[in-house]
């Protein structure tokens, strides 16, 4: 493999004059730098863009940290993120981490392979450990709530979906259409986001005098295996809704096809809508009422907040991310 000093010794100069060129430095006359560059390209020297980073103090990269991989959010906001990196000229390494297994992504922190780190569903993440980690690098933390605790760590941007805003008229058109029955379809124990859509979802059927049993809170994971599993159990137990609120998309799809197998009919016999606005909430049968936000931008905007840190900057310190109600005929009020 070619190196710099084969690259010297062929062009007669120092390794020093050869560093220079290859990184742009103006130190080396032109004319010189060219022939470096072109005797470089013939000789097929490839540069150790690691060791160069290294060398600079930065890795040029940053991890994104998640406990869902397999989740189709997840996916639309790693290519805003892909995208807004592009233009930044960074590299991204994605990391699994869960309540039980922290270390890793701290290690990579630590031992500084990572510029930064976005936080995808951050809640789990123990108020002390991201002390330690905003003291090493800026974090974006997404579905964790901005309370003063957190903002106050400094290096820290929190990002948020405006859970309460879409959930809130979604709820209030199915209470105007007469559904009085409801069962929550809960995500994950722990997550804001889920938290807060039950919660503007709890506030509407209060207001409207609708009392709501606790016991048709219905746990699941955000994953169409649950969804479908804990809808069935569910009915099983007698619990037969006019209306199912669930806290995301694939969840409802799970519930849609427990409904279907029981006989029941959405939206006649029960009203079914879930949240993310997902590629598949189209193209059931029947087609998800659902709450839209724009993921792609979520990921691009978490990189924008990344990089302002990266260079000092603390204006998107805590970043609300719009909702937009989506009317489908699942819901019987489209």
């Amino acid at each position: 493999m070619t190196t710099i000093k084969d690259i010297a010794k062929r062009a007669g100069v120092s390794i020093s004059t050869v560093s220079y060129s290859l990184n742009g430095i103006p130190k080396v006359n032109p004319e010189k730098r060219d022939r470096i560059l072109a005797l470089a390209k013939e000789m097929g020297y490839y540069p150790n863009k690691q060791a160069r980073n290294l060398k600079m103090g930065s890795s040029r990269r940053i991890g994104v940290f998640t406990n869902e991989l397999g989740s189709s959010c997840l996916g639309a906001i790693m290519r805003g993120i892909q995208e807004a990196l592009s233009g930044y000229d960074y590299d991204v390494l994605v990391a699994t981490v869960s309540r039980n297994n922290k270390d890793r992504a701290y290690r990579l922190l630590r031992e500084k392979w990572l510029d930064g780190a976005i936080m995808h569903n951050s809640a789990d993440i123990d108020l002390d450990l991201l002390q330690t980690a905003g003291e090493i690098c800026p974090l974006v933390l997404m579905d964790r709530e901005p309370n003063l605790d957190v903002l106050g760590i400094s290096n820290i941007c929190t990002m948020t979906i405006d859970n309460e805003f879409a959930t809130k008229e979604l709820t209030e058109r199915l209470v105007a259409n007469g559904r009085k029955k409801f069962l929550f379809l809960g995500g994950t124990h722990g997550s804001y986001d889920n938290l807060m859509r039950f919660e503007a979802f709890r506030k509407v059927l209060q207001g409207a005098g609708i009392l709501f049993d606790p016991s048709w809170y219905v746990e699941g994971n955000f994953t169409e295996a649950l969804g479908y599993s804990q809808m069935v159990a569910a009915l099983g137990q007698g619990k037969v809704p006019d209306a199912v609120v669930s806290a995301n998309d694939e969840m409802a799809i799970g519930a849609l096809l427990a409904l279907a197998e029981r006989g029941l009919r959405v939206p006649q016999d029960v009203a079914v809508t879930g949240f993310d606005d997902n590629e598949f909430a189209r193209h059931c049968a029947p087609p998800l009422t659902t709450v839209f936000y724009d993921r792609v931008g979520m990921g691009a905007k978490s990189v924008h907040a990344l990089m302002d840190m990266l260079q000092g900057k603390n204006e998107n310190h805590q970043i609300l991310i719009p909702t937009q109600l989506v009317l489908r005929s699942s819901c019987g009020t489209a």
